[in-house]
C-alpha cells in the first residue's frame, strides 16, 4: 500500500487491501495475504473465522483472534 490516500485508490485490489487493513491487528502485508486467498471482499465475507485464521501470511498464519475480527467486520 502507498502512503498517500489517493494513490491507494488507483486499482481495485489496492482499494480492497486498504479496506481490510482497517481491521484492528491487520497490516498491509496480512491484507494482501488474505486477498491472495480470497480475491474479492464477497469471498472474504463468505469465509468463516476458522478459514480466515488459517490464511498464511509470510511464515505465520493469521490466527484465531484476527480471523475472528475479520469475520466480525463483515458480519451483518
Amino acid at each position: 500500500l502507498k502512503k498517500r490516500k489517493r494513490d491507494n485508490l488507483a486499482d481495485a485490489r489496492t482499494l480492497r487491501a486498504t479496506m481490510l487493513a482497517q481491521v484492528p491487528g491487520m497490516s498491509a502485508a496480512k491484507a494482501l495475504a488474505v486477498l491472495a486467498a480470497y480475491p474479492s471482499l464477497v469471498s472474504v465475507a463468505a469465509a468463516s473465522a476458522a478459514q480466515l485464521a488459517a490464511v498464511q501470511a509470510g511464515k505465520r498464519k493469521l490466527g484465531k483472534a484476527l480471523g475472528g475480527r475479520i469475520a466480525d467486520a463483515f458480519a451483518a
